[in-house]
C-alpha cells in the first residue's frame, strides 16, 4: 500500500530527514538563483541582490519545524502571509514571536518536500509556529522581519518578498544581517 502524507515514521521527521529537506531547499534556491537572469530583472548596478533567491541564500536562516501549539488556531489555507502576520500581531512580539518569510517545503510522502514561498512565525529559539499548514513543513528558510508596518494586511495579503515595492527596496538596499533578530540558524551556503 502506498504511503499517504499522514503516515510518517520517526525516520521521516528526525534530524537526518530535516538535513535532507534543508539541503534540497538550498539546492532548489540555487537553481532558481542560477536561472534568474540579472540582465532581464529590474536590478541595477550596485544593488545588493539580483533576486529574492540570492537574498535568501545570503541572508536567510533555517528555522526548526515544530508542531502547532494547541493554543494557536490555524488560519485559512493559502493565506500564509496574512495568517503569520495576524498571529504575531495577536500574540505580539513581547510573546517572543517574530514574523518570517521565505521558502518552506511542504511535506509530501516519499520526498523531502515541495518548496514554495511561505510565511510563518518564529519563537526566540528559532522554532516554527506555522498557522497555515495542517502539518509542519519539512524545511523552512527565510528572514525574520520585525517591522510590523511591512507585514501583510489581514486577508489575502501578499508577502513582503512578493510585493514589488518592498522586494525592490530590499534587493537594492539589502538586509543588514547584523540587524536581523538572532533567530534560526545561518545557512552557510
Amino acid at each position: 500500500m502506498a504511503e499517504t502524507p499522514r503516515e510518517q515514521t520517526r525516520a521521516d521527521t528526525g534530524p537526518e530527514a530535516r538535513d535532507r529537506a534543508e539541503a534540497a531547499l538550498i539546492a532548489h534556491l540555487r537553481l532558481l538563483a542560477a536561472a534568474a537572469r540579472p540582465d532581464s530583472a529590474p536590478v541595477k548596478e550596485g544593488w545588493a541582490y539580483p533576486s529574492v533567491y540570492h537574498l535568501l541564500l545570503d541572508a536567510g536562516r533555517f528555522f526548526t519545524p515544530a508542531p502547532l501549539p494547541q493554543t494557536v488556531v490555524r488560519g485559512p489555507e493559502r493565506e500564509c502571509f496574512a495568517n503569520a502576520a495576524a498571529l504575531v500581531r495577536e500574540h505580539g512580539m513581547p510573546s517572543g514571536l517574530t514574523y518570517c518569510e521565505g521558502y518552506a517545503s511542504t511535506p509530501i510522502a516519499g520526498t523531502d518536500g515541495f518548496p514554495t514561498m511561505h510565511a510563518w512565525a518564529s519563537t526566540t529559539q528559532g522554532a516554527v509556529v506555522d498557522p497555515t499548514w495542517p502539518r509542519p513543513g519539512t524545511a523552512y528558510l527565510g528572514i525574520p522581519i520585525t517591522n510590523p508596518t511591512a507585514w501583510p494586511p489581514p486577508r489575502f495579503g501578499t508577502g513582503i518578498l512578493q510585493d514589488p515595492a518592498n522586494l525592490l527596496t530590499i534587493l537594492r538596499d539589502g538586509v543588514a544581517t547584523t540587524s536581523l533578530p538572532n533567530r534560526g540558524r545561518r545557512t552557510d551556503s
